[in-house]
C-alpha cells in the first residue's frame, strides 16, 4: 500500500496480481479541510503503478493524452479503473509529432466544457513496447508557450515522462 499527501489530498494505491485475478483499487480522499498545505519536491513509490496511480489521482477528472504505444499496464488502469470509478479520461495520440500535441491542447483550451479540467500529457521516452523517442524538451517548451499564450485562462496542463526504459547514459 503507497500512501501520499499532497495538501489536503490524500493518495493510497494498492496492486495485486495473481494468476486468478488482477485487481486494481484506488483510492483518495480529503481528510481535513484545514491541514496544513505541504507541496513535496519528489515521492517515492514500490511500483511503476503505485506511481502512475498517485499521479493520476492527484489530478482528478483530468483528461490525458498518451503515447499510442503506452505501456499496457498504464492503459489498463486508465481504462478499467480509473476511466469509471475516477472521471479521467484519455486519449492515445503519437507524442512524437509535436504538431499532434498542439492540437490536442489547443482543442482542450479553445473547449470551455473542457478548459477547466486538468491536462496530462503522459510521455514515455522510449516508449513501451516500440521504442519510440519523444523530444522531451520540444513538448515542455511547447506547453509552456501555450500556456503564456493563454494566461488570461486558468490552464492546469501537467507534463509526466515514464522514463523506465531510458538507458542510464
Amino acid at each position: 500500500m503507497i500512501q501520499l499527501e499532497l495538501g489536503n489530498f490524500r493518495i493510497s494505491a494498492t496492486h495485486k496480481n495473481s494468476n486468478a485475478k488482477n485487481n486494481i483499487v484506488l483510492h483518495s480522499s480529503n481528510p481535513k479541510e484545514d491541514s496544513k498545505i505541504v507541496k513535496p519536491v519528489s515521492a517515492a513509490f514500490s511500483s511503476g503503478m503505485a506511481a502512475v496511480a498517485a499521479i493520476f489521482l492527484a489530478n482528478p477528472k483530468c483528461r490525458v493524452l498518451i503515447p499510442d504505444d503506452c505501456y499496457h499496464g498504464t492503459t489498463s488502469q486508465l481504462m478499467n479503473v480509473l476511466n469509471h470509478h475516477h472521471g479521467i479520461d484519455y486519449q492515445k495520440i503519437d507524442t512524437t509529432d509535436e504538431s499532434v500535441i498542439k492540437e490536442e491542447i489547443l482543442m482542450h483550451i479553445s473547449d470551455e466544457s473542457t478548459r477547466a479540467r486538468p491536462l496530462v500529457i503522459w510521455l514515455e521516452s522510449p516508449s513501451n513496447p516500440l521504442t519510440k523517442v519523444t523530444d522531451i524538451k520540444k513538448v515542455c517548451d511547447l506547453v509552456d508557450m501555450l500556456r503564456r499564450r493563454n494566461d488570461k485562462h486558468d490552464i492546469s496542463i501537467t507534463t509526466v515522462v515514464d522514463s523506465t526504459w531510458a538507458p542510464p547514459w
